[in-house]
């Protein structure tokens, strides 16, 4: 928080130069020195307003004492002293109603009062200005510690910066931590803008260019509440050139950055954002040894400028821009667990809310998740199947061949043995009949033996029951040949396997994302 104190205040609220103040200056004057003005006091006037004397050596009361931050000649009037006195946050609980400038000597030089300032306990610092009209400015001098003390001196709207050129503007807003900002149009549609020129040394130096806000204006349309940031980087000079890199944050924001080289270290930076990017907001900043000038109004191009040399463009991926998918909505997804990551779900054959999921609904417009439980993915053959058919499990049709080897035991020859002589059995008695004939001529033929009658004609008689006997074999030792020749034999192939045909595998769950 920033006061000002008299000299821009009423009649009621000034400063004086004191007694011991003015005899300072009158030693400064007569002998050439100078007067040296280090610390600065606060004080409560003891809770009521007084007018400061002239004849002051201290404040009435006393509650803070500090460094004196800035002391400068005011722009406007060179008679007057320009003092920044910074209260800091850690000090409060007491309201200010004077102030007054110590020497190095902790003299009191000057004192004025003020309209009543509180200063809690904590919280914010209070910046003041302590405006005092001198003799001669060129008498007094600053000795400013280098610590937390050293503030930058500030005036009512920076006009004395602003004359001071860029380089005192730049350091003035590092000082305080500010960033250069401007607003900026690009208002001729979609294509190609000049947004700044560049001075970059090529002994490594940094520049970067921030826009807030893109394309559109829409209610209800927040892409176009976007943010890009072009980082520019110059080299060491071999090759000689500038790095150029936009880093997206949304769809409406800038999509490309190209840059030209016009003369030595200086380069036109360009930009291609879509239409509607209308008056957008700027910010920029550089490295010391590098300057930045913003287009508020850039030049504009259809068609990328000629010569230009193209950037790179990252995305910065969030929720409004999110990554690619590595696996689109419907893909089934091999996971190790039984428990699904969030959003996903197993893939069992369960139907699925096709409204709340229309990017599933895409890839499986009945509703319903494959079951994927025991079952492998199969790319689709060129013809004669549907996607997301089933094929039940099973060979290759084919056929075999199976024979027995051939094979020729020639002549075999058994064991040899020998059963000796053996019996025949006693039985085979027998008669045999025997008969003659004589006819009338008494001619004879048959069995000549003496027939019973002697007369013409046959007769027969048996011979006597004779020739009961036994017979003797002999079976010597001998041996018996069997040949077995060449030939096959029948095979049987006996069922082997699983219950199904499979690889070897190990099991994971198939999951799908919900979207």
């Amino acid at each position: 928080m920033w006061i000002l104190l008299p000299g821009d205040l009423m009649a009621d609220y000034y400063s004086v130069i004191t007694n011991r103040g003015k005899e300072l200056e009158a030693e400064a004057l007569a002998g050439g020195s100078r007067i040296v003005l280090t610390k600065f006091v606060v004080g409560d006037s003891n809770g009521k307003q007084l007018k400061p004397d002239p004849a002051q050596t201290q404040l009435v009361n006393e509650t803070f004492r500090g460094d004196i931050s800035g002391l400068a000649a005011s722009p406007e009037q060179s008679s007057q002293l320009m003092a920044t006195l910074v209260l800091p946050p850690e000090v409060g609980g007491f309201t200010v109603r004077e102030v007054g400038l110590l020497t190095d000597a902790g003299e009191l030089y000057a004192v004025a009062n003020c309209p009543d300032i509180d200063k809690p306990a904590g919280g914010i610092s209070v910046n003041m200005q302590f405006r005092l009209a001198v003799s001669d400015t060129s008498d007094i001098t600053l000795n400013v510690s280098t610590g937390d003390g050293l503030f930058l001196r500030i005036d009512q709207d920076l006009k004395e910066i602003k004359v001071r050129g860029e380089t005192a503007q730049k350091v003035a807003r590092e000082s305080i931590g500010a960033v250069a900002s401007t607003s900026i149009g690009f208002n001729n549609g979609s294509g190609w803008y000049k947004i700044a020129t560049v001075v970059m040394p090529q002994s490594t130096s940094t520049a970067v260019i921030k826009l807030y806000g893109g394309a559109g204006y829409n209610v209800g349309y927040f892409e176009q509440a976007a943010i890009s940031e072009l980082v520019l980087r110059a080299g060491n000079g071999s090759p000689v050139g500038i790095t150029a890199t936009l880093w997206r944050r949304s769809p409406a924001a800038a999509n490309e950055v190209a840059w030209i080289n016009t003369s030595g270290d200086t380069y036109d930076i360009y930009i291609n954002i879509s239409q509607h990017a209308c008056w957008l907001i700027a910010q920029y900043d550089y490295t010391g040894n590098a300057n930045v000038t913003l287009r508020s109004t850039p030049e504009y191009s259809a068609t990328q400028p000629a010569s230009s040399t193209n950037g790179k463009t990252y995305t910065l991926y969030n929720s409004l821009m999110p990554p690619p998918d590595s696996y689109p909505v419907g893909a089934a997804i091999a996971w190790p667990s039984d428990a699904t990551p969030a959003g996903y779900v197993l893939m069992q054959g369960q139907t699925f809310d096709k409204s709340a999921y229309p990017l599933l609904a895409i890839a499986y417009p009945s509703g319903v998740i494959p079951d994927m439980r025991g079952w492998m993915i199969k790319g689709k053959p060129a013809s004669g199947r549907a996607v997301l058919s089933q094929e039940q499990d099973g060979n290759k049709s084919h056929t075999h061949t199976a024979r027995a080897q051939d094979t020729d035991l020639g002549t075999k020859t058994t064991s040899s043995f020998d059963y000796g002589t053996k019996s025949t059995n006693p039985t085979g008695g027998h008669v045999h009949n025997a008969y003659g004939h004589m006819d009338s001529s008494g001619s004879r033929s048959g069995t000549d033996f003496a027939l019973a009658d002697g007369g013409p004609g046959a007769t027969s008689r048996d011979t006597s029951n004779s020739g009961v006997h036994a017979h003797t074999v002999y079976i010597g030792g001998h041996e018996h040949t069997v040949y077995i020749g060449p030939h096959g034999h029948v095979v049987i192939v006996d069922a082997d396997g699983n219950a199904e045909t499979t690889v070897k595998n190990i099991a994971f769950n198939y999951i799908v994302r919900l979207a």
